[in-house]
């Protein structure tokens, strides 16, 4: 037998490996591309007459499926959505995975945000950039000192919806900070040590690091922001998924809600059409990237795009399409899509600073 890795792999991994196969690695990091053109990938692996694959990002299709002798394939990821498993099944290849592999980094990042937050730490770093200010009065360090005063996890409730791999990591991290952990999860029947099981609607009214923000106006300081969670219709045929009008009818009955239209925010998973902020894989009539994924058009939303040129929010926040990590500008208003590369390990984010009437941001990723 030979393997063929494409995946990062620890040289510990691969030693114990080599003892039952002649190994082949090239780390797709470090020859940093990706085996999109399923030809080029079933091509270098008959060259390299390798029977075992173990990817990471790489696609397994059915040009590789068809045209190469596997009889193993493994994928370094929590959910092997790159490889063609209903394919690969009916020709026998077995696929192994590895659920929860980053569970331990993503919760150890989950506490890293909450404690910054917990503690004013962006603001605080911001503030000291330079040297920190000069204080001509006992009121101007008072005034900072209670500005910058946080909290401490101890004592507090925080909530996590699931309890799976990183949720139970995420709460034996909180455990040992003394917080009180609920979680909602209809799967679970035991939950761990310290964990209350509990309704959503519950855990989002009692916890005090959420604040179910859906459907309705929430403030945030001097702020107003609107969340509308739904999205255009996609080919994915997902849970609120709806038409471009039933979209826009929803926003603008939030939109009506907001008093200061110069300093709200729109907080709306799908972005604006046509923005950079939109732009995935086109993907054939089986669903499948259009020339390995290099092909890529807007598939963000037109109601979405028409509601901020119409009410021209001081910021907009988006999500659902993962390729474009970005900001742009709709007329005034500050449109912001950290973009999402979870399957590789990495959380992407944006730490955001409001002003009256500016924005001041800065992208984060780990």
């Amino acid at each position: 037998m030979r393997a063929f890795i494409t995946a990062s792999f620890h040289p510990a991994a691969k030693a114990r490996l080599e003892r039952h196969m002649e190994v082949a690695h090239e780390d797709w990091r470090v020859r940093q591309a990706i085996y999109f053109d399923g030809s080029k990938f079933a091509e270098r692996i008959r060259l390299l007459g390798a029977d075992v694959l173990i990817v990471e990002a790489d696609l397994v299709h059915a040009e590789v499926l068809e045209s190469c002798p596997l009889r193993m394939i493994g994928c370094c990821r929590g959910d092997p959505v790159n490889i063609d498993l209903d394919l690969a099944t009916r020709k026998g290849i077995p696929v192994f995975h590895t659920p929860g592999r980053n569970a331990d980094a993503v919760a150890d990042l989950t506490l890293a945000f909450m404690l910054m937050l917990a503690r004013h730490l962006p603001q605080v770093a911001e503030t000291f950039q330079g040297g920190g200010p000069a204080f001509e009065r006992t009121g101007d360090f008072l005034e900072m000192y209670n500005r910058f005063t946080g909290v401490e996890l101890g004592g507090q409730t925080v909530g996590l919806v699931a309890l799976g791999a990183v949720g139970r990591e995420v709460a034996a991290r909180l455990r040992a900070f003394k917080a009180r952990v609920l979680a909602y999860d209809p799967y679970v029947r035991q939950p761990p040590e310290g964990v209350e099981l509990t309704g959503l609607e519950e855990l989002l009214r009692a916890s005090d690091f959420v604040d179910a923000a859906e459907n309705r106006i929430v403030r945030i300081g001097d702020h107003e922001m609107l969340s509308v969670g739904w999205s255009n219709h996609t080919p994915w045929d997902t849970p609120r998924e709806c038409s471009e009008e039933e979209l826009e009818a929803r926003i603008d009955a939030l939109a009506a809600q907001i008093e200061d239209m110069e300093t709200a925010i729109f907080n709306i998973h799908v972005p604006p059409y046509g923005t950079g902020l939109d732009d995935a894989p086109e993907l054939d009539e089986n669903l499948k990237p259009v020339q390995g994924g290099k092909v890529m058009k807007p598939v963000g939303s037109t109601a979405v795009r028409d509601a901020i040129l119409e009410h021209q929010p001081l910021l907009a926040l988006h999500g659902h399409i993962h390729e474009s990590r970005g900001i742009q500008k709709l007329g005034r208003t500050t449109c912001i899509n950290p973009g999402s590369v979870y399957g590789e390990g990495t959380l992407q984010g944006v730490i955001v600073e409001l002003a009256p009437e500016e924005v001041r941001y800065s992208l984060t990723s780990g």
